[in-house]
């Protein structure tokens, strides 16, 4: 087990390894997460893989127009980006 102080500081072969190894359940709570699809553009074939052996894959991805993700662009001076990368991560 590790701790990593940012997320940026996992490498992203991380998150997917522990994915390909999981035979019960993956669970994503995510605003977006669009640097998983961005770093690996096959995230959506290996989580339909693992479903298709029995996996059970929940996503949630942040409300683009939810008062949350709204005020959490406002709160990190993001503007509409966090929304942007909600609606992006939605089209992924």
């Amino acid at each position: 087990m590790a701790l990593y102080e940012q997320r940026a500081d996992l490498p992203v072969a991380t998150f997917t390894d522990l994915m390909a190894q999981t035979r019960e359940r993956i669970d994503i709570l995510v605003h977006s997460a669009v640097f998983l699809h961005e770093a690996y553009p096959r995230l959506n074939e290996l989580l339909t893989e693992r479903a298709a052996e029995g996996c059970t894959v929940r996503i949630a991805i942040g409300d683009p127009g939810s008062d949350n993700v709204q005020a959490l662009g406002k709160e990190e001076r993001f503007g509409h980006g966090i929304e942007s990368r909600c609606r992006l991560a939605l089209m992924h």
